[in-house]
């Protein structure tokens, strides 16, 4: 009886549209795509970053990188007024009153991006799962030849700030402000 209590806990089910906590998560099928795997290895899928996965750490703190930078050039003298407006547009036909503002709160912007580096970890840690194993989604040719292309550029950039470090993988993804290592994470 409690394996079987286990087993209904672990299993990821349709609940009753009234208690649905998200019903964004209804309309997409969450439960079609994902019904069948266990929930503590979904869960793993997307859990931060062990110690022992330095490339995924780099990918994380290139994405950060990468949200940073978009917030500096989402300003006026960048892009212009007129694009900020349009990008604070909500509603096709609804006039905006406000342009974007990219300088958010940063507990707003560190929930936004952790949302999207779990989707980062879920992509790149489900690679390697056995294909009959492997959460229900597909990426095109040119998505899988582009998440190559990063993983590549990321374990090239892993070999170059070991050999910086001595041959150590200690310290490898320690944020630094050199010339060098802003550029590769650029290239990330």
């Amino acid at each position: 009886m409690q394996q079987a209590d286990e087993e209904a806990r672990r299993q990821i089910t349709e609940p009753e549209e009234a208690r649905e906590p998200n019903l964004w998560l209804r309309r997409v099928g969450w439960v079609e795509h994902l019904g069948a795997f266990d929930r503590k290895e979904l869960r793993e899928l997307v859990a931060p970053v062990k110690d022992d996965e330095l490339e995924l750490d780099v990918l994380c703190k290139a994405f950060d990188w990468l949200i940073q930078d978009a917030q500096y050039h989402c300003i006026r003298p960048v892009v212009g007024l007129e694009a900020l407006f349009e990008a604070n547009r909500k509603e096709v036909d609804k006039d905006i009153r406000m342009p974007f503002n990219s300088w958010i709160d940063i507990t707003t912007v560190k929930a936004y991006t952790e949302v999207y580096k779990q989707l980062l970890r879920y992509i790149f840690r489900s690679k390697d799962i056995e294909p009959e194993k492997r959460p229900g989604y597909e990426l095109t040719e040119r998505q899988q030849m582009c998440m190559e292309d990063v993983w590549t550029s990321i374990e090239e950039f892993v070999w170059w700030k070991e050999e910086q470090a001595g041959g150590s993988r200690r310290g490898v993804v320690q944020e630094g402000e050199s010339d060098e290592e802003i550029e590769w994470m650029g290239r990330i």
